[in-house]
């Protein structure tokens, strides 16, 4: 299969990839066991590994950690105490996003920022200087996400006394994860357009703010279904969710329709105003 060909590409070649199996191991013992958050995520791990050899490719230094790492929490898993087990369970979260904002910390300190392999793998050829910018801006945003969910764990965990809150055990842990990811795909797209002179290509950051309001409805539907909201606070939510993704999406198509007809709009001003 030709890479260009391959429609997994911005999947497989994205970091979210290896960071996949610490963030379920974060997120599934709110659901689950210990031992069974772990083997799941090391399934999950060993999956990413055996998906990059049959795609012909050395898997990344990041993927082939995840499952030396988990198989290591298996053992503990069997051999440790019911105490170690229950800490486990009540803290993985705060293993797991503590861990890999440490990661992409020490890894900007050292100049080595773990996005590079996937980088390169989405874009091979690029220019290194750019490159470099990909993954520093690319690891940074991920840092800062990370490091925004380690902090709302920690206060789910050790001021609320509550691991098992629905907002600081999983929403707000997911949203700067969500935010993260797509951003990056963003500032991806829009750094290679206009280092490329191809400025018409450029995505519209409509489109981000699209990708990111179209999970506020969602999220409000659940907390309702939860009980976790007042029923005026989660419909107001689901209505400014879908609100604002329509408003997003409405913008993004007419920008991008100015763009293919600028004499849609004739004032050159108000060309410019309709294009960010």
């Amino acid at each position: 299969m030709e890479r260009g060909e391959d429609r997994w590409l911005l999947v497989l070649d994205d970091p979210v990839m290896g960071l996949a199996p610490w963030i379920a191991f974060g997120l599934l013992p709110y659901v689950t066991t210990f031992m069974t958050s772990t083997l799941i995520a090391t399934a999950l791990a060993g999956a990413i590994v055996g998906i990059a050899f049959l795609r012909g490719e050395r898997p990344r230094a990041l993927e082939l950690s995840d499952v030396a790492l988990f198989a290591a929490l298996i053992v503990v898993g069997l051999v440790g105490t019911d105490g170690v087990d229950g800490w486990f369970e009540d803290h993985a979260d705060l293993v797991s996003n503590a861990g890999l904002t440490l990661l992409a910390l020490v890894s900007l300190l050292v100049s080595r920022p773990f996005t590079t392999p996937y980088t390169r793998a989405r874009f091979p050829g690029l220019d290194r200087p750019l490159q470099r910018r990909l993954d520093v801006v690319a690891t940074s945003a991920w840092g800062l996400g990370l490091g925004v969910a380690t902090v709302v764990t920690v206060y789910g965990e050790y001021v609320l006394y509550d691991p098992d809150n629905l907002w600081t055990g999983w929403v707000f842990q997911a949203a700067p994860l969500v935010l993260a990811y797509n951003a990056t795909l963003w500032f991806d797209r829009r750094a290679i357009a206009l280092a490329q002179g191809h400025a018409d290509e450029e995505p519209s950051a409509w489109g981000l703010v699209r990708n990111v309001a179209i999970w506020v409805a969602p999220v409000a539907v659940l907390a309702l279904a939860l009980h976790d909201l007042p029923v005026w606070l989660g419909w107001g939510l689901v209505v400014l969710g879908v609100a604002a993704t329509w408003l997003a999406w409405q913008l993004g198509r007419r920008r991008q329709e100015v763009r293919r007809h600028p004499r849609l709009l004739r004032h050159p001003r108000a060309a410019r105003v309709a294009g960010r």
